[in-house]
């Protein structure tokens, strides 16, 4: 405790000291003091208002007991700052930018050669660095009912074709 804290100490003592009904005596008073000048005006109110709380007898408590409550006071001050710097982490962590699957340079390589093709009119599939788009009719998954079994065949038909389209780059609208 710093010697400005000298008055609240003794405030909370004396307030200790009549909740007790215990007078103290000048030289008990300095040896608590002596004895918690290691401690923070607030470890030693907490001290003061836990031995108020919890304490049974009736006499200011020996200053182990009150060390104890002092102890327990920094143990929780512990924590707390414990849980406030975990918190903190997961906050930087959440508020960091996830890192790109591809990364920037690459995305933008792409991206403009994708914007070339597209100029020439040139199929996607020539270049095969560049991310696929596959556009099929899912005419397998449909359920099978013995009365569209010959549209299911002309639909299947219809999708082998363009698929045979995509892989000689001619779409069917060019023919």
């Amino acid at each position: 405790m710093q010697e400005n804290d000298s008055q609240t100490f003794f405030e909370l003592l004396t307030e200790m000291s009549e909740y007790f009904s215990d007078e103290l005596s000048e030289v008990r008073q300095r040896t608590y003091w002596r004895h918690f000048a290691a401690c923070t005006i607030d470890e030693w109110a907490y001290a003061c208002d836990q031995a108020m709380r919890q304490e049974t007898f009736h006499k200011v408590p020996l200053t182990a007991a009150l060390m104890e409550y002092v102890t327990e006071y920094r143990e929780e001050q512990r924590r707390l700052e414990f849980q406030k710097q975990e918190r903190d982490a997961l906050q930087r962590q959440l508020a960091a930018p996830v890192g790109d699957v591809i990364p920037r340079e690459e995305l933008a390589r792409l991206v403009h050669r994708l914007v070339e093709q597209l100029e020439m009119n040139a199929p996607l599939s020539a270049h095969p660095e560049l991310p696929q788009v596959h556009t099929r009719i899912r005419g397998y998954r449909l359920p099978l009912d013995a009365d569209a079994i010959e549209e299911r065949k002309v639909l299947l038909r219809e999708q082998a074709k363009n698929i045979e389209e995509q892989r000689n780059g001619t779409p069917s609208n060019q023919r």
